[in-house]
């Protein structure tokens, strides 16, 4: 896998959302905006339906153990999600591909053109940062590290069951020289 790297000022996160939304279109901005403010896997991300959200909440099934996970949306995530159903009543995901191949079966956008819209944007001059779809995520976790969120709130938004999990992820950004 490519290393990627998680964006550290807000200023980047701006213009990265800006030059996606220009240059591949809203529903990559969005995918952008959903993974930076969730910390979501990519997996989870992209399997979004509209049912599984309800008030603040999204409710996430995991794939290997079955196990319920809620995530908390705040207001950024629920315009966003708001602004998508208005714009899309007839589909089953909230980041639903509109390609002619996947329009009928009702399938997510794939995770291999979300890839491909970050790299490119990520290769602008402006931005010049490696991104790809686990850079929402690193994002994520600098964020909540450089704020000093503490390693439990870490783990339960980022749905890791052991704590050493988070510390090793942890360990790995520092190693990195993030500016932590």
């Amino acid at each position: 896998m490519n290393e990627v790297e998680a964006v550290k000022s807000l200023e980047t996160l701006k213009k990265i959302e800006q030059a996606l939304r220009e240059n591949v279109g809203n529903i990559y901005a969005d995918i952008w905006i959903l993974g930076v403010h969730s910390g979501l896997r990519s997996s989870e991300l992209l399997a979004i339906t509209f049912e599984d959200i309800s008030d603040h909440t999204l409710t996430i099934i995991n794939g290997s153990t079955g196990k319920e996970r809620k995530v908390w949306l705040d207001s950024t995530v629920l315009d966003v999600v708001t602004k998508r159903r208005e714009a899309n009543p007839e589909h089953k995901y909230l980041f639903q591909s509109d390609s002619n191949r996947s329009k009928a079966l009702e399938k997510p956008i794939s995770r291999e053109a979300v890839s491909k819209a970050f790299k490119a944007v990520g290769e602008r001059n402006s931005i010049k940062l490696k991104l790809g779809m686990h850079s929402m995520r690193r994002t994520k976790y600098h964020q909540m590290v450089k704020s000093g969120q503490s390693l439990e709130a870490i783990a339960n938004t980022f749905g890791h069951n052991r704590r050493l999990m988070t510390e090793m992820y942890i360990r790995g950004l520092n190693s990195k020289n993030l500016d932590l």
